[in-house]
């Protein structure tokens, strides 16, 4: 989480061994990082058109849809108050069936993040809206074959969609060069902070700049290009993320807000109140008493 309040956010899937349909909606500004799952893929798209999203080293027009081969890392920047939807796939019956419709677009298998630009994509909304309001797929044993059917269904309104947009090629090389090595530079950052975290370590950016061999400006540059925000600031989300999770686990009932507050190295007391406040929408204390009563009941 990298907005500042109470965090809201439900995921809704509708799921089958050949497809699932994902709606996913957050009230916050979030920063996600991972790797697709072996054999499957996923094409998504941003339902709000707001131009501040980032998926991996792309920036995406109003109508750009996403297709995440396997095995591929993501790092995705998404604003508050945004709506995605993701399809995931087998990768080879999706690729099968693209070839059939263009064998000269995708006879590569693809091995990284590609951005189509669609002519319409008012098709998939509808199709995720109608998935949502019926009960798309049945989960009684018997049903299997009616849901193989509703998976082919959907897959195939999926690559017609895909069939009529053409790769993007509006986004220059050298912007998507540039992209990529920021967001490297910002991933070495978030991996070497996560690393001294897990050894109970608290770095300042002092400390990143002289581990990583990478100079200020160059980290200011990095964060600024892909997150919007500076390198203390995100390191101080991370900081505040971690004190909230001690929070939420206490493990025992003798736990302090000062004692975890102190560990991640915020010693102005008052004002790391107001920050966790302004961040999670409620004060440590709050939040340390809720689960210690927890803990006492069971």
């Amino acid at each position: 989480q990298l907005s500042t309040g109470d965090y809201q956010g439900y995921m809704r899937i509708i799921a089958h061994e050949d497809v699932s349909v994902n709606f996913e909606h957050q009230n916050r500004t979030v920063h996600k990082r991972g790797v697709m799952s072996e054999g499957l893929c996923t094409v998504s798209f941003f339902r709000e058109k707001k131009s501040q999203h980032r998926f991996s080293n792309y920036k995406p027009d109003e109508n750009s849809l996403f297709l995440l081969p396997s095995g591929t890392e993501f790092d995705i920047h998404v604003m508050e108050n945004t709506s995605t939807v993701y399809f995931l796939l087998n990768q080879s019956s999706l690729l099968d069936k693209l070839r059939a419709m263009n064998p000269c677009e995708w006879e590569k298998e693809p091995d990284e993040l590609l951005i189509l630009d669609t002519i319409d994509r008012r098709l998939l909304n509808v199709l995720t809206e109608l998935s949502f309001s019926a009960n798309t797929f049945v989960s009684d044993s018997e049903m299997n074959h009616h849901n193989a059917q509703l998976g082919t269904i959907i897959m195939d309104q999926i690559v017609m969609v895909m069939s009529a947009s053409i790769l993007s090629s509006k986004q220059e090389q050298a912007e998507r060069i540039a992209l990529g090595r920021a967001r490297g530079i910002v991933n070495r950052f978030i991996d070497y902070v996560r690393a001294e975290f897990q050894q109970q370590k608290c770095p300042s950016v002092v400390d990143i700049c002289l581990g990583l061999k990478i100079s200020q400006r160059t980290l200011q540059y990095s964060f600024q290009k892909i997150l919007g925000i500076t390198p203390i600031a995100y390191l101080r989300c991370l900081r505040l993320n971690q004190v909230r999770y001690q929070l939420l686990n206490p493990g025992n009932e003798n736990v302090t807000v000062t004692n975890i507050a102190t560990c991640w190295h915020f010693l102005h007391l008052s004002k790391f109140s107001h920050d966790y406040h302004r961040m999670f929408g409620e004060l440590p204390s709050k939040t340390l008493h809720r689960m210690q009563e927890t803990f006492k009941r069971h």
